[in-house]
């Protein structure tokens, strides 16, 4: 495996600048549906009783990134503030993908 994480730092910045290219391009595209149809908010469903069990897979695939997680703890230079902002991360990304999964199902409806 790779012990010099930072061999990948160019390929992550580039990931990250498409992953911000990308949400930018569909709340534009979603606002743009939104002003020539409208708000879909009828057709939203809290929990599909067709298709949550699919919740459960999903839910499994979110841990594949403690993998990464421990050993970028290992090697910062401030190891006892990694838990703070490891949970100041995941709060921030958690509200993006609600706050975009909700927007997106308002835009589109199911």
């Amino acid at each position: 495996m790779v012990r010099k994480i930072e061999k990948f730092a160019v390929t992550h910045i580039f990931a990250n600048v498409m992953i911000v290219v990308t949400i930018i391009v569909v709340v534009i595209y979603g606002f743009i549906n939104l002003h020539k149809g409208g708000s879909q908010l009828d057709t939203i469903y809290a929990v599909n009783p067709e298709t949550w069990p699919s919740a459960i897979g999903f839910s499994v695939f979110s841990y594949e990134g403690i993998g990464t997680v421990l050993p970028i703890r290992d090697i910062t230079r401030h190891p006892e503030n990694f838990n703070k902002i490891l949970i100041l991360v995941f709060i921030v990304s958690a509200s993006i993908f609600v706050m975009l999964g909700n927007f997106c199902c308002i835009a589109w409806g199911n």
